[in-house]
């Protein structure tokens, strides 16, 4: 398997970066200072330069007025992403739902996890095993995966994201009280007082 970046790649992988260190990183501490919000003409410059960069919409496909990116191509970028605060890591792909609205936005996900399953499947000479709870269970985390999308895009077209991205990243503590109830699982206790922590983090963020 051939793991090197095709020049392409490579370049998209390096001007991500770029837009990170000199654009998004010198803004964090002026994003934590001010509670995770910017003023209105920071934002609108910050969209300005992610557009100018191509970093606009690079998950949309390229007839709805985005850049067509593999999946791949996404990783490489959000990749890049990493490195900045969270409200910052979540600010350009907000930009999606400044073209277009959250339902679209989750139409378009569905299609490229449509085209990414296909390949699976080709990839398995369209073989696919047929138990019918694991096909009920797998169809049920296919439906539940995108109507959280769908869910994260209407919040950060409502609200600020900064805030829907620190609150949507407590999803584990319902995952852990999940495990506990119906599969038997345990924690321990300095894992419990996490658990109360996030939900206390929780309403003093949301408050």
């Amino acid at each position: 398997m051939d793991l090197e970046l095709t020049r392409d790649q490579a370049a998209l992988r390096h001007n991500a970066r770029r837009f990170v260190v000199e654009v998004l990183q010198p803004l964090e501490q002026e994003l934590e200072r001010a509670g995770g919000r910017l003023p209105p003409q920071v934002g609108a410059d910050l969209r300005r330069q992610a557009i100018e960069a191509g970093l606009a919409g690079g998950e949309l496909p390229v007839e709805a007025g985005g850049k067509g990116w593999t999946v791949f191509e996404q990783v490489l970028v959000h990749e890049q992403y990493g490195q900045v605060t969270g409200g910052l890591w979540s600010f350009v792909p907000k930009l999606t739902v400044r073209y277009i609205d959250p339902r679209s936005a989750a139409v378009y996900e569905a299609l490229g996890a449509l085209l990414v399953a296909l390949g699976i499947w080709f990839s398995m000479q369209f073989r696919l095993q047929t138990q019918p709870t694991g096909m009920a269970l797998a169809f049920a985390t296919g439906v539940l995966g995108l109507l959280g999308a769908l869910c994260f895009l209407v919040a950060v077209a409502r609200g600020p994201v900064s805030l829907v991205t620190i609150l949507s990243a407590l999803y584990p503590a319902l995952t852990v009280c999940l495990a506990v109830l119906f599969l038997g699982e345990t924690i321990t206790l300095r894992q419990g007082c996490g658990m109360v922590l996030a939900l206390v983090s929780m309403v003093l963020i949301v408050g």
